[in-house]
């Protein structure tokens, strides 16, 4: 009886543990609300891998220009360093990532205005029927700590269970990059 009970029980697992991996991406889109977000990026939409204990953004897709994989951050600083330049927002409700260096060529130094080559992008936690707030920062050797680049303002819009398709207006911009797709 202990070796059909024991089987069974493995079946179960496997069976929820097939079912918790096929359900480990959820898409969350947002309205830009500022005139920051309107124009550089458009609304986007965040594919959110959602582990046992965590979540994390592997890539950001954007209405205007190509899409940003999201990737580990490698920056000089820790999230918690960012409180004192994002006006207020809880450095524990702050994830930091970077951009895949090849698609994001033209979108860092250009959010930065041309000052570096490097940078970060900083969000809130991402969560349905909440705001979202993105920041761009880099690094400032000079003063030794992290300084703002650009805050973008969202508005929740809805989950979704697919990808967003391909922008196609992105495509054909002098800006793509076909590392994103």
């Amino acid at each position: 009886m202990r070796p059909f009970r024991l089987i069974v029980l493995s079946l179960i697992a496997a069976a929820c543990a097939g079912a918790a991996v096929a359900d480990s991406m959820m898409y969350l889109a947002f309205d830009a609300e500022g005139d920051a977000a309107r124009w550089r990026t458009g609304d986007v939409t965040l594919a959110i891998r959602k582990g046992l204990l965590s979540r994390r953004v592997d890539m950001l897709f954007r209405r205007k220009g190509s899409d940003l994989p999201l990737l580990k951050s490698d920056a000089p600083f820790e999230a918690r360093a960012l409180g004192p330049i994002l006006g207020g927002a809880d450095p524990e409700d702050i994830r930091l990532y970077s951009v895949d260096p090849r698609a994001g060529a033209k979108f860092m130094p250009i959010a930065c205005s041309g000052v570096t080559e490097k940078a970060w992008v900083a969000m809130t936690e991402p969560r349905p029927y909440h705001p979202l707030k993105i920041w761009v920062v880099r690094w400032d050797a000079a003063k030794a700590r992290p300084a703002l680049c650009v805050e973008m303002d969202y508005r929740y819009r809805g989950q979704w269970q697919f990808p967003p398709r391909p922008n196609r207006a992105a495509e054909e911009s002098p800006y793509f990059s076909q590392a994103a797709h």
